[in-house]
């Protein structure tokens, strides 16, 4: 799909926690975040938190790696936590994050930079208890961003 603009790359955001909503009370959905520098990887976590009702400001977490927001949502209530891999090196590096203690029901976890997990992704996924939502997000001319969404 093409977003034109940061409001519609929300929109899709917001379109897939719809989506998947009704599944959180059992499951941990995860959005596994591709893409260069500036496609609109934290615009895609401001609408993820925007959909749960998260009121504040989503930045990229950057230089603290990860942050937790409470979120309730139609009576579910669990947490938000995204997570930026940029600064990660290896997969090694990233298994220390112990990011495993997240991926639980009721939670949303958005990690950005996914790539940089290496196998450590399929370890914690290996469940039954987990929807992953994998979003590659690319320039287009502009403002537009072509984004690809495949559901693990």
């Amino acid at each position: 799909m093409i977003s034109a603009s940061e409001k519609q790359t929300k929109e899709i955001a917001v379109q897939f926690v719809e989506k998947y909503k009704n599944q959180l009370e059992q499951k941990c959905l995860i959005f596994a975040l591709k893409g260069d520098l500036g496609t609109g990887k934290t615009i895609f976590a401001k609408g993820v938190a925007e959909a749960l009702g998260i009121k504040k400001v989503i930045r990229s977490p950057s230089f603290i790696i990860q942050r937790e927001f409470p979120y309730n949502l139609d009576g579910i209530g669990g947490n938000f936590v995204h997570i930026d891999l940029w600064r990660m090196e290896s997969g090694r590096e990233v298994e220390k994050l112990r990011i495993e203690k997240v991926i639980k029901p009721k939670n949303v976890v958005l990690i950005e930079w996914v790539e940089r997990m290496g196998m450590t992704l399929r370890k914690l996924t290996d469940s039954d208890n987990i929807v992953i939502v994998s979003v590659k997000i690319s320039h287009l001319e502009g403002t537009s961003r072509k984004i690809e969404i495949e559901i693990e």
